[in-house]
């Protein structure tokens, strides 16, 4: 039970039943929808998916489809009264028998549609800013006065014969915004285990260069990464500023780049200098002579610090860790294949374990030469966080 001070929990459900005013009519009908879609899966998880709409219990099914009215989750009219709205909504009313429930019911028996004589109806929710009678109605005010009249004699047939349409009319206004709006069009896809399958997000692996299946099968579990950072993967040229705001948000540690960081690349044969070759071989003193097969690069590669991390933290950016793998995933995606990157994981200096032969930890936790292995005593203070180990992977099939 909530303190004096502060408000007590109110699960949404009642606040919609309660405050139907607040609420948008769009976020009325989703929050109604997904708790009829919670019931529509439950009925179909011994087939192991999604139920066909066939299969479906009455009164779960969603709004403006093919299914009759008193199968879907909700069920609309149009408000009688000539009062100014204060709301998209004037009333939700979840039915129980057949019978309005009070304010005070449980919600917790809720689940997005209701019991009445062996069948299931749905809820009723009356809208004030739609419709061919009522405030914004489209006939003449005297339709809605002479069905105002009638309802006080506990005549609504009129008015019941007028909601069909109501009902259709709001209906089609549901799905074209959910047609219209992204976030609820994800949404319906994935609630119907079609993640990803929206024309929105479609847009966006055509813009990060990952339009077919084929490519985004390699992300390995990176898929909303990428998706989340689509206007970064998509900017060209690639900066060092990017890429570091992508990791800081994607593992939530601190990451500092190191640009420019040397190193030797073979030459290859046609690139090296010999004695006794003609003009122009790649021999000329001052000019383009070489020694060696080797040639010092710095603008190929950098190094990715992470951290200070916790012992834990530290050995899932370690080859033996998942967390590598994906940074590399996703980085490699990002820079593409004309960089070598360097991964350097950061040990805060209070996490420094001792190291024991043989010990029975697990093949994650033990130590690892030249990983996780510190030479020293319990006695040992150590002045600097450690920042001794590098991974250089450039294919995550020969990781070293």
């Amino acid at each position: 039970m909530a303190a004096p001070s502060r408000r007590a929990k109110t699960s949404v459900i009642v606040r919609l039943r309660e405050d139907a005013q607040e609420f948008e009519f769009t976020q009325a009908v989703r929050i109604l929808q997904r708790i009829g879609g919670m019931a529509e899966r439950s009925s179909s998880s011994d087939a192991g998916g999604f139920a066909s709409d066939a299969a479906l219990p009455t009164a779960t099914k969603p709004v403006g489809k093919d299914a009759f009215p008193n199968r879907e989750v909700v069920r609309f009219r149009s408000s009688l009264s000539f009062t100014f709205p204060a709301g998209e909504i004037a009333q939700v009313s979840l039915r129980d028998n057949g019978v309005h429930e009070t304010r005070e019911a449980s919600a917790s028996a809720f689940d997005g549609r209701t019991r009445h004589n062996g069948g299931l109806i749905p809820n009723d929710m009356t809208i004030s800013f739609l419709g061919i009678t009522g405030p914004s109605g489209a006939l003449p005010l005297h339709y809605t006065t002479e069905l105002m009249s009638r309802a006080r004699e506990r005549d609504t047939a009129t008015q019941e014969f007028f909601d069909l349409f109501h009902h259709r009319l709001a209906s089609l206004f549901y799905r074209a915004a959910e047609k219209n709006c992204t976030p609820l069009r994800i949404e319906h896809e994935m609630l119907r285990g079609r993640e990803h399958n929206d024309v929105f997000t479609k847009c966006l692996w055509g813009i990060v260069g990952l339009g077919t299946n084929g490519l985004r099968n390699r992300l390995g579990g990176n898929e909303q990464s990428v998706l989340y950072f689509s206007g970064h993967f998509a900017r060209s040229p690639k900066s060092a500023a990017a890429l570091k705001g992508l990791l800081v948000e994607r593992f939530g540690v601190q990451v500092s780049i190191e640009q420019f960081r040397g190193q030797w690349l073979p030459l290859p044969a046609d690139g090296q200098s010999f004695l006794g070759e003609a003009p122009g071989s790649s021999n000329g003193i001052g000019v383009d002579l070489i020694c060696g097969e080797w040639v010092w690069d710095v603008q190929s590669r950098f190094r990715i610090r992470l951290g200070p991390l916790r012992l834990k933290r530290f050995i899932d950016f370690t080859p033996a860790g998942q967390m590598l793998r994906d940074l590399w995933t996703l980085v490699r995606l990002y820079v593409g294949t004309e960089f070598d990157f360097e991964v350097q994981p950061i040990l805060y200096r209070e996490d420094v374990p001792l190291t024991q032969l043989g010990s029975d930890r697990s093949s994650t936790d033990g130590a690892r030469l030249g990983w996780t292995t510190w030479l020293r005593s319990h006695k040992d203070v150590i002045s600097r966080h450690f920042d001794g180990a590098v991974f250089e992977i450039n294919d995550m099939n020969n990781q070293m």
